[in-house]
């Protein structure tokens, strides 16, 4: 049937929807003729991109996650390149997809780090509460501070695993993200300020002196090995600080007019 519908079709594009109709169908059909269509369009690769792209809204809501499946293996034929409907086909999963086909997408606008999808992403992880943990995973890939806002709540939040990659991603993003961290680092509840200090050690900078001496100070009976990693940490700061400011003081001045 795949090959007839292929040989009916005398251009690739025709060919391309033909095969959609068998893929993707609206009413049920033989599982191993849309399996052999779904292959096919992979086969095709950039020459399908852009309409399976196109049709990810117009499918049943049971054919998105194939759909999104199949989009991505013909991404994957290719050797070089990034077609221009490819990261808007998996963004518009986020969209129109149902749970299935919006956990094949979140990962694949992380991989791209898209961060015209963050408010996005934020919204489906509302709107789905077991998409949080990968919608977490994706900020720290993708970067973008803006969404410190949401990743702040759930580092205060009661989801202890959730609240770790919370802060973990906030790290990750650096910047602004930080601060939410050494907010979290002064709170009165011990196991949040451990898990943001946990996750700030590994990104300290210079700038982060004065929060790590001061959580050591504030909270001296916390995890000793995290407490005595928070002062080592802060004394090695400390000389990196040292050092340049004595490379500083050192260098000729600028004499340039």
């Amino acid at each position: 049937m795949v090959e007839e519908a292929k040989a009916h079709a005398i251009t690739i594009p025709a060919q391309v929807d033909a095969l959609l109709a068998l893929a993707f169908p609206a009413t049920p059909s033989d599982p191993a003729v849309r399996e052999a269509a779904r292959n096919e369009l992979v086969v095709f690769g950039e020459h399908s991109i852009s309409a399976l792209a196109a049709a990810i809204p117009k499918v049943t809501v049971e054919n998105r996650a194939p759909l999104v499946q199949t989009l991505m293996g013909a991404f994957r034929r290719l050797s070089y390149g990034l077609p221009t409907d490819y990261l808007p086909g998996i963004e518009s999963a986020i969209w129109f997809g149902d749970h299935a086909a919006r956990e094949l997408a979140i990962p694949e606008l992380a991989r791209f780090r898209q961060r015209g999808a963050t408010l996005t992403l934020v919204d489906v992880a509302i709107e789905d509460p077991t998409l949080a943990p990968l919608v977490v995973r994706a900020m720290g890939e993708i970067g973008d501070p803006r969404a410190r806002f949401w990743l702040e709540t759930l580092l205060h939040g009661s989801d202890l695993p959730l609240r770790a990659d919370a802060a973990v991603s906030l790290a990750r993003i650096g910047g602004p993200a930080l601060v939410p961290l050494k907010d979290a680092m002064k709170s009165g509840e011990r196991g949040i300020r451990e898990t943001a200090c946990r996750a700030l050690l590994p990104v300290a900078g210079l700038d982060d002196i004065t929060a790590l001496h001061e959580y050591a100070a504030a909270w001296p009976d916390d995890q000793p090995a995290l407490v005595e990693a928070v002062r080592t940490a802060a004394a090695m700061l400390e000389e990196a600080l040292a050092a340049r400011q004595e490379n500083d003081s050192a260098s000729p001045p600028d004499t340039a007019r």
